[in-house]
């Protein structure tokens, strides 16, 4: 009985060892190439993102998290006409959206915006973005991260497989510049997006490791002999 006991307690101990752990795995697409290091294109774009599917030999997939990161960099320039002075905001702003339709959430939308500001006089009377009343070349730049995840079944199955999945991503520049009842402005507005989708499973057991179970059964007897 004494020995049974100690067999049992054995495999328990070896069991636990091969106990599934939980792990994940990224796959990432950008626009333009190199956006991971800042690079960007002029708005307004939409370019498919493209990400390996989930491979199911790793392990079951438990969820899927999708992330959106936008980055914007760009120039403004404006005008004050009006009478009086006036502080100007120029603000360069991208809207970024994931189309995630074929999925069951939401789509993903990130919005990213920067801005600075000038003390505009009264216009000086020549529109050239200079002077006392204009401003031009301003450096604006900026970025944001999104994410959402899914773990429902069908989207599981639609990001399982041997091949891709792919998104539309679309950036709508959304430049303004506000504080003087009569201003002109002048943007160059770029955007890059980075799309990462990350796959979190369980760990396929590993098999129980039945020589070490029974070396411990073969030296458990031998103990036993020798009383």
């Amino acid at each position: 009985m004494k020995l049974i006991k100690s067999i049992f307690a054995a495999g328990l101990v070896l069991g636990f060892a091969s106990t599934a752990n939980a792990a994940s795995i990224s796959f990432s697409d950008e626009y333009p190439a190199g956006a991971s290091g800042g690079a960007v294109a002029t708005t307004n774009w939409t370019q498919t993102l493209t990400v390996s599917q989930f491979d199911a030999s790793l392990g079951p997939l438990q969820s899927v998290s999708i992330t959106l990161e936008g980055l914007i960099d760009g120039t403004g320039a404006a005008e004050s006409e009006d009478g009086s002075p006036s502080v100007i905001t120029l603000e360069l702003g991208v809207g970024f959206t994931a189309d995630l339709s074929a999925l069951t959430i939401a789509d993903l939308v990130v919005d990213v915006a920067a801005s600075d500001t000038f003390n505009a006089t009264a216009f000086d009377g020549v529109i050239d973005f200079a002077g006392t009343s204009g401003i031009s070349g301003v450096p604006l730049s900026g970025s944001d991260t999104g994410g959402t995840s899914t773990s429902n079944a069908a989207d599981l199955a639609l990001f399982t497989g041997l091949g891709t999945i792919s998104f539309d991503i679309t950036a709508d520049g959304q430049s303004t510049a506000t504080g003087a009842g009569n201003v002109i402005s002048q943007f160059a507005t770029n955007g890059g997006a980075i799309l990462t989708v990350t796959y979190n499973y369980g760990e396929i057991p590993a098999p129980a490791p039945l020589a070490l179970l029974a070396l411990g059964m073969l030296g458990i007897a031998r103990a036993r002999r020798a009383k």
